[in-house]
């Protein structure tokens, strides 16, 4: 698309929303307009960027940015892995996802945002979320009272072999 055509869509956008600003009596309504809830100015950076964010938020398998890639082409067969990392950057810059770390050479993502632990097999690269530990904030207080320092938030990750991966090491190992 050439710069004129970017610009005529713009002037298109703003002529259509001063159109509707002149006719519109109902405040809330505009604003529902301009901050997206109406559909018919969805944008596709913000109908893909949604879907980024569903895709990640509807699976607990702290998925790559490629996996994102490849589930969101069911749906989405234009869609590329530029638009998937440049959404996920976006969306991290938000806050509204967090990395988990890299398992791989890859970064894995969660939709989760409030502080919660995760475990990573060193065998399959799978990351889990841990459930079951005591009040892990206890640990902030713990830093702060042995050191120096005032703790923020911490990330714990727990590395290891997870029971799938040990399973089938225990299964391989029986003669």
């Amino acid at each position: 698309m050439g710069k004129g055509q970017k610009e005529s869509r713009k002037a298109l956008y703003k002529r259509e929303i001063l159109c509707f600003i002149s006719n519109c009596n109902d405040s809330s309504y505009f604003f529902r307009f301009v901050f997206g809830e109406v559909k018919s100015m969805e944008t596709k950076y913000a109908r893909k960027g949604s879907a980024v964010y569903a895709a990640l938020a509807s699976t607990k398998a702290h998925p790559s940015a490629d996996t994102l890639y490849q589930e969101l082409r069911k749906t989405y067969p234009n869609i590329s892995r530029t638009t998937v990392y440049a959404n996920l950057s976006r969306l991290r810059e938000e806050g509204s996802v967090i990395c988990v770390g890299v398992v791989h050479g890859r970064e894995r993502y969660d939709a989760v945002t409030c502080p919660h632990p995760h475990f990573i097999c060193s065998v399959c690269g799978a990351v889990l979320d841990v459930e079951g530990l005591s009040d892990t904030l206890e640990l902030d207080r713990e830093a702060e009272a042995h050191n120096p320092v005032h703790v923020d938030f911490h990330e714990l990750t727990f590395r290891g072999v997870c029971r799938s991966c040990s399973s089938v090491s225990t299964e391989a190992a029986i003669p």
